[in-house]
């Protein structure tokens, strides 16, 4: 799980950086070593850490659209749509801001303090996982455009109930695959592909739940080559 394959990426907006840059970097200390409170921010250890913001803000958006009065069956249809939503916003945000390299070194050195440097530092357990902050950032940040698009207040509602149930599914995802083996299934499969993506492919495998989006855009990279 920890070897790292060196070799020149694809430029998926990486810069055309070798593996080695990727992987070994010249930032120096990361911010969340100098800066703990950051790490207890956006860091944990155990998915559990993050239901301290996703399960208070899951309940006031159930309480929200179940006062909105409206059917099963539509109910069921927004939270599948913010499922769906919520598998694109974990590929975008995994490919394009994950994986982003900054000109600044400043800014460069926080956005790989958290992300790249779990690349770097497979085995630190205190970045398998975001914090606990991260659940109402995404909230907040999928949920605007909705708002903003005219849809009424208890649909946006349902729908980031489907969404933060989406992302505490993947924080456990992203937490079994690095620290138990799956034999088959689809969960096994998930995880051969985000490992790849660990160990060499930095440049594909960004979706962590599912493959939809990087069969759709071209991004996945199965060792199989299934």
């Amino acid at each position: 799980m920890t070897g790292v394959v060196v070799r020149l990426l694809p430029s998926f907006g990486m810069g055309g950086a070798t593996m080695a840059e990727f992987t070994r970097g010249k930032n120096g200390t990361a911010l969340i070593d100098r800066h703990p409170v950051l790490l207890t921010l956006f860091g944990a250890r155990h998915p559990a850490l993050s239901f301290l913001f996703a399960g208070p803000l899951l309940a006031v958006l159930v309480a929200y659209a179940w006062r909105s009065g409206r059917g099963a069956g539509s109910v069921a249809v927004e939270i599948v749509a913010g499922l769906a939503y919520w598998s694109l916003f974990e590929y975008v945000f995994h490919r394009w801001f994950y994986h982003w390299r900054p000109k600044g070194a400043a800014l460069r050195q926080m956005v790989e303090s958290f992300h790249v440097y779990h690349h770097r530092n497979p085995a630190d357990r205190r970045v398998y996982n975001a914090g606990p902050l991260l659940a109402l950032s995404v909230t907040t940040v999928l949920g605007a455009p909705l708002l903003a698009a005219g849809l009424p207040e208890p649909t946006v509602a349902t729908v980031m109930i489907g969404t933060v149930a989406g992302y505490w599914f993947y924080e456990w995802c992203h937490y079994l695959f690095h620290v138990r083996t799956f034999a088959r299934g689809w969960l096994a499969r998930m995880q051969r592909l985000h490992l790849f993506h660990h160990n060499g492919t930095w440049a594909s495998n960004f979706g962590v739940t599912n493959p939809f989006w990087d069969k759709l855009f071209r991004t996945m990279r199965d060792p199989n080559g299934r």
